[in-house]
């Protein structure tokens, strides 16, 4: 969203993108939030930090950023593969791998590859020698598994406890899933444990805790719409009670 929108004005921007599209495939739901709140600011100091020490790195990020945020190409996807290895090759366990793994499973994504990005993802897990490179994979990786329909593994990722920088995006993860699946009364205790993640770390937990209020609002809504009576072909309501009771 643009920097020069008011807080409010981002807010009212979410509300408009989650009413047309709240009720997507739990796939579509997660990958959105993904991109929304997925800890940009993390890796962009990180990147920055990489790029100043290491040309590799440096030949790897031109090529992802050439498409000006639209999806890859076929050349430019073989120009990462390429790039990336040579990162690999060099470093296999730092933090130039980690986030070679993460441009290369975001690439993934986009091409709706997700058994590559869950591979990607995996090796950062199994690998990674810093605690926030593993909790931003394990986030990712949860987006990923409850986009192929796995939701149970989904929600096995989140539900360990990460660090306290990622304790509101798990929740909010959990709270996706779980109203993916209409389990929404589950779904508002993980937006709730969000809002009150956020609020520990700065007061009021600033727009994310709004909007996530706003996705409070919105289940408890939705758990207490009434249920229309299925009708069978015949006319007859099989759940009216019989005349005379």
């Amino acid at each position: 969203m643009s920097d020069y929108l008011t807080e409010e004005e981002q807010i009212e921007a979410f509300k408009r993108w989650w009413k047309q599209n709240g009720a997507l495939t739990i796939g579509a739901v997660v990958l959105a939030s993904a991109g929304y709140f997925g800890f940009g600011a993390y890796e962009s100091a990180q990147e920055k930090a990489a790029q100043a020490n290491s040309a590799l790195y440096d030949e790897l990020v031109t090529t992802v950023t050439a498409g000006d945020d639209a999806a890859l190409t076929a050349a430019q996807q073989q120009a990462l593969t390429a790039a990336a290895d040579k990162v690999l090759a060099a470093d296999s366990t730092g933090l130039y791998a980690d986030l070679a793994h993460f441009h290369l499973a975001k690439a993934a994504v986009d091409t709706g590859d997700y058994t590559k990005a869950q591979k990607e993802l995996e090796a950062v897990i199994n690998n990674s020698k810093t605690d926030s490179s593993i909790d931003l994979a394990t986030l990712r990786l949860a987006r990923v598994k409850a986009a192929t329909g796995d939701t149970d593994g989904a929600l096995a990722l989140v539900a360990r406890a990460p660090s306290d920088a990622f304790t509101a995006s798990y929740a909010e993860v959990r709270g996706d899933i779980l109203q993916g699946l209409g389990r929404l009364d589950e779904a508002y205790t993980a937006y709730d444990s969000a809002v009150s993640a956020l609020e520990k770390q700065e007061s009021n937990g600033g727009m994310r805790a709004n909007i996530l209020k706003f996705k409070m609002d919105n289940v408890s809504v939705a758990s207490t719409a009434p249920v229309l009576p299925s009708i069978n072909p015949h006319g007859v309501n099989p759940h009216a009670m019989p005349e005379g009771k």
